[in-house]
């Protein structure tokens, strides 16, 4: 179901319900929700007055006709602490979260 809706990373929701394994136990392949998405937005070498910002580590310019660029995530374990830099803003991805109290 997941690729017929081009789903490219995961979060495993670990709060309530459900196997908590990031393997499944009979084919020891990774269980789907193993990834979340994360976009690290920094200012070129910590400069809070620089020009250019960064995008995961490279610089975040529009394409020559002017258009916003493919804006490409870093693949990170979903088990793990987002690590967020000094001085900087981190966008999370979590594709297909169910969160009722949120809506």
């Amino acid at each position: 179901m997941s690729a017929s809706y081009d789903t490219k990373s995961y979060c495993r929701q670990s709060l309530i319900g459900g196997y908590y394994g990031l393997l499944d136990a009979t084919t020891f392949r990774p269980n789907p929700d193993y990834y979340r998405e994360e976009y690290h937005l920094t200012a070129e070498a910590g400069n809070l007055q620089s020009q250019t910002m960064l995008l995961n580590g490279e610089p975040l310019n529009v394409n020559s006709d002017g258009s916003i660029p493919v804006l490409t995530p870093n693949e990170v374990d979903g088990s793990q602490p987002i690590k967020l830099a000094p001085l900087s803003i981190v966008f999370a991805l979590f594709p297909y979260l169910h969160a009722p109290a949120c809506l």
